[in-house]
């Protein structure tokens, strides 16, 4: 059986290998960008790299029948004329689950109905279905699948990986392993891999895990639980749960220390899970890291809070008071909620309701360990297209030192230090004034009266 099944790939390779052959450059750039490879070169460059990636089906365990009749069908839609493609992710999914790749796919008008027998087409949805495996038949139910994440500003997406994504299906009541093999070609390593051989810095390979039908496209990054993941044996210590009851806080599963970063030696991917109900699906990305800072920086070039906008709010708010008391001033914190220490880009949302502040490079930081993306202050909900330095504190704070933590603002905008009770203390010498629960005292004493002395003992007469 293996021998046939062996025999039944060639087939479908060579093939898809004869197909790819036929393609102009332009018609092979095209395949080549929907997959995700490198389209510069000459022809005969891009045609080994899409070679390449058909070979790759008999790595996998079982071999993958379905990338060469996915590649196939790609190289017929660019023969036809189609300018752009659908990710091959996506094809392969459509065909996957038996749903009809061809409503994905804008054919131009011009060859929309091919005249001439001569054009090979692929199969509509009114044709046989011979890419599809045996047994299977195309829906007439069009609901397709689009396992699009929701952005994070912490990397960008460069490349699926060379490689299938990967269904994991439901298993109620035992333990189930989703095995990848994979190997890395030469545009993926120029990317994972330094000069001097050690992972890059800079760009990353993340597992994406999401539930298969929840939604079509902004997808929450959700694993199974429990899982296990390991890569080349060696267990990923990610924490893959995120907050509990707060979908969004699961980061993807960063798999970069521990691959094999060479074109001869293959990568084994095992996720072990347990006791799932629903159905998991899996891709590999190759991700570009931001930097921190860099996010800062553009963070300063939002829009600023303009000191009116703070005074106007801290006018708003101390009218809101219920207190009979007639209020005419705030204390303000010049420290971070987040980490207790003097802030440096004071800023808050744009929506936030509040005048305290949080430093932007802290709060970046804290995201990035758990993605809540909640205000520290009032926990609403927020975005770093909602950041804004607020221009007002940034002031107060470049004119203050660093030891001073709070300052009282007017509701003229003018302001003063609040000192804590020891540094009130040194700078008070003998002889100045305090000011204590509204009261002056000096430090100098005053002399008292001398003390009335009333005998007891003495008569009724001495008393009158």
């Amino acid at each position: 059986m293996a021998v046939t099944n062996f025999s039944y790939m060639n087939n479908l390779l060579h093939d898809a290998e004869s197909s790819m052959e036929q393609l102009r450059v332009p018609e092979l750039k095209v395949v080549a960008k929907a997959i995700g490879l490198t389209v510069s070169g000459r022809k005969a460059d891009i045609q080994d790299r899409i070679r390449s990636f058909l070979g790759n089906s008999l790595k996998t365990n079982p071999m993958d029948s379905l990338r060469p009749k996915v590649v196939k069908l790609m190289v017929l839609k660019a023969r036809q004329g189609v300018a752009s493609l659908p990710s091959y992710a996506r094809l392969y999914t459509e065909i996957q689950y038996g749903r009809d790749p061809n409503r994905i796919i804008q054919l131009p008008a011009a060859v929309s109905r091919p005249s001439s027998s001569n054009v090979p087409v692929a199969a509509s949805p009114t044709t046989s279905d011979s890419y599809l495996p045996a047994g299977e038949q195309v829906s007439r139910v069009f609901n397709p699948l689009q396992m699009s994440f929701k952005q994070s500003p912490f990397f960008k997406l460069k490349r699926l990986l060379n490689v299938t994504p990967k269904l994991a299906p439901k298993n109620y009541h035992s333990r189930s392993v989703c095995s990848i093999n994979f190997t890395l070609n030469q545009e993926e390593l120029q990317l994972l891999r330094q000069p001097d051989g050690k992972a890059s810095e800079k760009y990353r390979l993340y597992l994406f895990s999401g539930v298969l039908g929840l939604n079509k496209t902004d997808c929450d990054i959700q694993f199974p639980f429990p899982v296990e993941i390991r890569v080349n044996t060696n267990l990923i210590k990610d924490n893959l749960r995120g907050i509990k009851n707060n979908p969004g806080t699961v980061k993807p599963a960063d798999l970069s220390a521990f691959l094999n970063l060479s074109t001869s030696n293959n990568n084994v991917l095992n996720i072990i899970y347990a006791c799932t109900s629903v159905d998991y699906v899996f891709y590999m990305y190759i991700v570009e890291l931001a930097n921190s800072e860099d996010m800062v920086k553009a963070v300063e070039k939002h829009p600023k809070i303009v000191k009116n906008a703070t005074l106007q709010l801290m006018n708003k708010m101390l009218k809101e008071d219920d207190d009979d008391l007639i209020t005419t001033s705030m204390i303000l914190s010049l420290q971070c909620p987040i980490s207790y220490c003097k802030m440096k880009y004071p800023a808050r949302s744009i929506y936030c309701k509040h005048l305290q502040c949080f430093d932007a490079l802290w709060f970046i930081e804290s995201q990035r360990q758990v993605p809540s993306w909640q205000c520290p202050v009032c926990q609403l909900k927020i975005s770093m297209k909602d950041l804004a330095i607020c221009e007002f504190m940034s002031d107060i704070i470049q004119n203050t030192n660093d030891n001073v933590e709070q300052v009282e603002i007017e509701l003229d905008g003018t302001w003063k230090v609040i000192k804590e009770e020891k540094d009130r203390d040194e700078d008070l010498s003998d002889g100045e004034t305090k000011k204590v629960f509204g009261s002056t005292a000096t430090s100098n004493k005053l002399s008292s009266p001398e003390p009335v002395v009333i005998s007891l003992d003495s008569d009724d007469e001495d008393c009158k």
